[in-house]
């Protein structure tokens, strides 16, 4: 019976590694739009079908992707006057509320014009006035928090004050003696913890950076000791609205925050996720290197960039692939859409080309006048796996044998008797040290097989196999299928 389980444990394990090995490395290649003013609506259609089949073939697209940049990366940077008048109003309706006793329909508005300062930063930038119904509204809330026995959004609201507003705080003659009070109160707490360190960087020496909505810097670094806890930090250039970055800073941590301007201007992900630019030149000079930077802020491996522009003097689909590892484009092909609109087949064979596939007729080619005629031999995506597969089996054989080895060290280190509390043997004892024995083997075999892996990465035209089968004589085989 205790082998039983050990069996089963064991086997747990190595699934487990595998699951989150092959799910955190199969979507691994995002698939952005770049537009330009002035482009035609009828185009979105057809970047769409070239979007909607790379999503069927495992690519990172719009929902998603968006999902992902809002959280690790950015969120957009909107001056949307008309939200920032109504948070304003409701941020005096909440101090009404709260000076009538009405503390339930005080903290509801005051969150609500959090809520929609929060939402846009860039109007902070053209207004800094806006500042003080934002300290209203973060009193309020604390306050009528407080009131209604939530001390630990009480003091998240004022610790918030604290951070956001360090040269004006909280004074009895402008709130009050509970406001004072509670505000002294966090503030003490918050002097227990460790200082903390806060570096912003910008690309662009004529932007201005903006942390928790007030000016701190243009042209130059912001590092300085901060209060532990969340700062939202915003560029601007001019006129030009940048985004948001929410950065969590740990009591005595130093953390570091890189902003990469064109980036910034250019990203979008309201309308469409990927970068606008102002005009078709910086389009071409900054295209690839802000699409690469998004990828790596991401994670990612690589990034497909679809676009409307000339392509060999024609107006185009243009999809390319761009590699981290070498900066360059490693797949280019557009399908012609002036004077008539492209198939659908010739879409989805832009896109099938794109993950790795041949070029189906009617593809524009770098170097080449079309792809009428005989297609060179090559991949097909949909029988086989797209170049990202071969990642995703090179860190499945490294980490599930890491977790095997690990995990059969341990099973063999634990054979034998079992101890009681006070050091002596017991009648029961584990008997593991062949299953240990056997994880150990096959752990080796597979940290081996990945590091193979790697080192044939240049193998780009199959993908490998590896697998474990029982053996006749008792024991487990690791097989390795593939190109050496």
């Amino acid at each position: 019976m205790q082998s039983a389980r050990v069996w089963e444990t064991v086997f747990a394990i190595l699934w487990l590694c595998c699951s989150t090995s092959q799910q955190t490395y199969a979507d691994d290649i995002a698939v952005i739009e770049s537009h330009v003013p002035h482009e035609p609506a009828s185009t979105a259609a057809l970047l769409g079908e070239v979007r909607a089949e790379l999503e069927r073939l495992g690519y990172t697209t719009r929902t998603e992707l968006r999902q992902r940049i809002l959280t690790h990366v950015s969120r957009p940077g909107h001056n949307d006057q008309s939200a920032t008048a109504k948070a304003s109003r409701l941020a005096k309706e909440a101090r009404e509320h709260w000076l009538h006793g009405e503390i339930p329909y005080a903290l509801e508005k005051a969150d609500e014009a959090i809520r929609l300062f929060g939402q846009n930063p860039a109007s902070f930038a053209a207004n800094t006035d806006l500042r003080q119904p934002l300290l209203t509204a973060l009193v309020v809330s604390a306050l009528a928090n407080k009131r209604l026995r939530h001390p630990t959004e009480a003091a998240s609201r004022m610790a918030e004050v604290a951070r956001s507003f360090p040269d004006i705080g909280v004074s009895r003659a402008d709130y009050g003696p509970e406001a004072h009070a509670l505000y002294s109160s966090v503030r003490a707490d918050m002097r227990q913890l460790r200082p903390s360190h806060l570096r912003v960087t910008i690309s662009d020496n004529d932007a201005s950076i903006f942390i928790n909505e007030r000016y701190v810097r243009a042209g130059k670094a912001f590092d300085e000791d901060v209060i532990p806890g969340r700062y939202r930090v915003y560029s601007q250039r001019g006129t030009t609205v940048g985004r948001l970055h929410i950065v969590e800073v740990a009591p005595a941590a130093s953390v570091s925050l890189s902003i990469d301007w064109p980036t910034d201007a250019a990203l979008v992900t309201d309308d469409f996720v990927g970068l606008r630019f102002q005009n078709s030149t910086d389009r071409a000079n900054l295209e690839s290197a802000a699409a690469m930077a998004l990828a790596r802020n991401l994670g990612m491996d690589e990034v497909v960039v679809l676009s409307v522009r000339d392509f060999q003097s024609r107006r185009s689909i243009v999809g390319t692939v761009l590699s981290l590892d070498t900066g360059r484009p490693e797949r280019t092909a557009a399908a012609v859409i002036e004077p008539t609109t492209p198939s659908g087949r010739t879409l989805r064979g832009l896109a099938r080309f794109l993950a790795g596939g041949d070029p189906v007729p009617g593809l524009l080619l770098p170097n080449s006048a079309s792809t009428d005629g005989p297609a060179p031999t090559g991949r097909d995506p949909v029988q086989n796996d797209v170049r990202r597969t071969s990642r995703a089996w090179r860190w499945a054989a490294l980490t599930t044998g890491v977790a095997a080895v690990a995990t059969g060290v341990t099973l063999i280190a634990i054979d034998g008797p079992i101890l009681d509390e006070h050091g002596i043997h017991t009648p029961n004892q584990y008997d593991t040290k062949l299953p240990g024995t056997i994880l150990a083997v096959s752990g080796v075999a597979l940290v081996g097989t990945g590091i193979l892996l790697w080192l044939r990465g240049d193998h780009r035209d199959e993908n490998p196999s590896v697998s474990l089968s029982p053996s006749p004589r008792g024991g487990l085989i690791v097989t390795y299928g593939g190109p050496f």
